[in-house]
């Protein structure tokens, strides 16, 4: 009846929960691409940098299409040190980016079904914990946020930790054996979760397993020791993502920004009506989407990080069944508690707990906490699905929330409905006060059909449970539980999530066909400013694909080999952020280009008549394709340099008026003698080629000598060779690299190396090994101990 432990139970789980998930996201599956979000913005273009790189047989360690250049492997987000990292060389472009997304939300249901047959569900229930969670509205909208590998494996860390808890409450001679075991189990969970790199999902799983621990074990002291003794194991097991990870990350602006946007994307608890109700809140498709009016985000804009949320009243009613077992009450407060800290800011628990405990500083937006909170209600609602349609113990009780559920969610929306136009209006009148494009009346009727769909799946969870007591009706009531229960949150998030043709996604946008290709050469410049005017409603999401491709929002030149300015990295250094915060908002639009070596601009009405450049192509919505004279080359020797004591300085000195005039001058920063750099005469252009991100060669003539610059940025893990012998590298206007040359012909190569990425994946290597032969040696004392 239960596949408690049982491989073949739980692969006929996988091969159902496959099917499902298929079925559910066919359409992007066949044919299709994500597109809201960060999908086509960020998601696709690190995809197409991953895929080339590793199909090449080369590490991603450099991207050089975003901004003037960021760290590629060392910011775990791009998921190449994930255990599924690899399939990017296998899976290129958009539709391999959704096989490998919907792929992360099988390894998260199958967890979820795991940790649900750990807490006793049979094999109907353990599916039905593994299709309410990866099936559900977060699961299922987080992945346009490229979320899916940073919640694949916390049901996992739910799992082992739950499997701690019995081994820690086991007596015996084989109890030591059994905790260290399951401690094993524990660190690769927690390990692989770290190798996604999210911080704050991975605290949660920690936190989730610390509820698991507390909640289900008779010795919660030790078994907490053994969580902390598996995090530290974890912490060698992923040491390929993390060395990089920390070396990266004490020179990005995550550091530095760290309580910027603390407040930003917390759960509001208007939203908590959405776990019941599908689309309470609107659509996000279209812009209907009520939450920008009725709980805007700082700044405006969307105010949550998840599209949707919706869990589904018949689950969260089978959660609260179960949970009336003394056993699996504290699972239930601890998802309380999960639930406090996804409201952020709005409550006075998670700022508190952030000031203390420093690692939660880290992270950005609260609200992914929600998620510990959904596994366990998930694992819970598989309990109470088996006790209900396999065991048939359900009890009036729950056949009357049933009915109550489904009645207070007919009630709401057909109320909406009768007062749609007072509802739109007064929406509609908000948004306008908040400059917020809304379609209201569209959010309205989003809503209105949402409560209908959840009142529709509600109502067939009571009838269901009714036909569960009739002897030869179980499976149909089983079927017919299921299909409420999932089929509003499936619904929700195939209308939800948009989906453009695939042919759409990969073909080149108009706006970059004056641009010629550069194969083999480091990508030509774009400078398009943040933000854009944005019509009030798209039609579908060929519509939204148009839309934003043609704005070029914002990584969207780096898919076709242009490098986009300043594009969208949540890793740059701080050097970067200095320079787009405080320094370029002081330069013109003239030196900028001819300074930083932008050779295009694409700006929107008004701006575009106020640049001064002239323009090459008209694009829609106002967009104007601009070229920039007199633009320094990529790679040029300047016999004129001057010194600046700091970064800071140099940076400075770079937006200084009338700076422009004279592209020959650089300026270098930092300590240590420097020979006089005052010859007169013109930069001389470079060749530059660059067959991959990491490499960059550098041919030049050096008629007087001096200082060959690299319009790169420079960052820890770039070393030069200059004809053939190891150079230092200089820092160059604040952002760029520069290396001293005597008069003559040269060759200079510039390689990147990300630190701490070779000596972190030594000692992962290492750590799996021993790992496994860990894991070895107490299976066979297992085997061959007495009984």
């Amino acid at each position: 009846m239960t596949p408690r432990g049982c491989p073949s139970g739980l692969a006929r789980v996988a091969l159902a929960l496959a099917a499902l998930l298929g079925l559910a996201w066919a359409p992007v599956l066949l044919g299709g691409a994500w597109v809201q979000r960060d999908a086509l913005r960020y998601m696709l273009p690190a995809w197409q940098v991953a895929s080339r790189a590793l199909a090449a047989g080369r590490w991603p360690e450099w991207m050089d299409g975003v901004g003037f250049g960021a760290a590629f492997a060392a910011n775990p987000v791009h998921a190449v040190a994930t255990p599924l990292g690899w399939l990017a060389a296998a899976l290129p472009g958009p539709g391999g980016l959704a096989a490998w997304s919907v792929l992360h939300l099988l390894v998260a249901g199958l967890g979820a079904a795991a940790f649900a047959a750990r807490l006793g569900a049979a094999r109907l229930g353990a599916l039905f914990a593994g299709a309410s969670l990866a099936l559900g509205g977060y699961a299922g909208s987080v992945l346009v946020n490229g979320l899916g590998p940073a919640i694949a494996w916390t049901p996992w860390v739910a799992w082992a930790a739950e499997g701690l808890a019995a081994a820690a409450g086991q007596e015996g001679p084989h109890r030591r054996r059994a905790l260290a075991a399951a401690s094993a189990w524990l660190a690769a969970a927690l390990a692989f979760q770290l190798s996604t790199g999210e911080p704050l999902c991975a605290l949660g799983a920690a936190y989730l397993a610390g509820v698991v621990l507390l909640a289900r074990s008779p010795r919660r002291l030790e078994a907490l020791g053994a969580l902390a003794a598996s995090g530290a194991a974890a912490l060698l097991l992923a040491a390929v993502a993390v060395l990089p990870a920390a070396a990266l990350l004490a020179g990005s602006s995550r550091l530095s920004e760290r309580g910027a946007q603390a407040g930003s994307w917390a759960l509001h608890p208007l939203r908590l009506v959405e776990l019941v109700w599908p689309g309470a809140l609107g659509d996000p498709a279209g812009q209907g989407w009520l939450a920008r009016a009725l709980a805007p985000a700082p700044g405006g804009g969307e105010p949550f990080w998840s599209l949707l949320l919706h869990a589904g009243a018949p689950a969260l009613l089978l959660a609260a069944w179960a949970g009336r077992e003394r056993r699996l009450r504290g699972l239930l407060a601890g998802s309380g508690l999960l639930l406090l800290l996804a409201l952020g800011a709005h409550t006075p628990v998670w700022p508190a707990w952030r000031a203390v405990f420093l690692p939660e500083q880290l992270g950005r937006y609260a609200e992914k906490h929600v998620f510990g909170a959904l596994v366990l209600w998930s694992a819970l609602a598989g309990v109470g699905f088996t006790r209900c349609f396999e065991e048939r113990r359900a009890g009036r009780g729950l056949r009357a929330g049933a009915w109550a559920a489904a009645a207070g969610l007919a009630a709401a929306a057909l109320g909406l409905g009768a007062l749609r136009p007072v509802a739109a209006g007064w929406v509609a009148a908000r948004a306008q006060a908040l400059a917020l494009p809304l379609d209201a009346a569209g959010g309205v009727e989003a809503a209105v059909r949402g409560g209908l769909a959840g009142a529709a799946g509600a109502a067939a969870f009571a009838v269901a449970l009714g036909l569960a007591a009739r002897a030869r009706l179980g499976g149909l009531a089983a079927g017919l539980a299921a299909a409420g229960a999932l089929l509003p949150s499936v619904g929700l998030v195939r209308s939800a999530v948009l989906v453009a043709p695939r042919a759409l996604v990969e073909s080149r946008p108009a706006a970059l066909a004056p641009i010629p290709a550069s194969p083999g050469r480091p990508p030509p410049r774009l400078m398009r400013p943040e933000g854009f005017a944005m019509r009030t409603r798209v039609e579908d999401g060929a519509d939204f694909a148009r839309l934003f491709r043609e704005a070029l929002e914002p990584n969207v030149p780096a898919s076709f080999g242009v490098a986009a300015l300043p594009g969208f990295e949540p890793s740059e250094s701080r050097r970067a952020l200095r320079f787009w915060a405080t320094v370029f908002p002081r330069m013109t639009w003239e030196s900028l280009t001819r300074l930083c070596g932008v050779e295009w601009v694409y700006v929107q009405r008004p701006m575009s008549e106020a640049t001064g450049l002239p323009a090459i192509a008209a694009g829609p919505d106002g967009w104007s394709l601009q070229r920039a004279p007199g633009v320094r080359p990529r790679a040029f020797v300047t016999p004129r340099w001057a010194r600046a004591a700091t970064e800071d300085e140099a940076l400075s000195l770079l937006a200084a008026d009338g700076r422009e005039a004279d592209p020959a001058l650089v300026v270098l920063a930092g300590p240590g003698p420097l020979p006089p750099g005052g010859a007169e005469g013109p930069l001389v252009p470079c060749e530059a080629a660059s067959p991959e991100p990491e490499r960059v060669e550098v041919r030049c003539e050096a008629p007087r000598g001096g200082q060959l610059v690299l319009l790169d940025e420079l960052a820890d893990g770039w070393t030069a060779e200059l004809d053939g012998r190891p150079a230092p590298i200089a820092l160059a206007d604040g952002l760029f690299r520069a290396v001293q040359v005597e008069p003559g012909r040269h060759r200079a190569v510039f390689r990147y190396r990300t630190p701490g990425l070779r000596l972190g994946a030594a000692i992962s290597l290492a750590a799996w090994a021993a790992w496994g032969l860990a894991l070895t040696r107490l299976r066979r004392r297992g085997r061959a101990a007495p009984g």
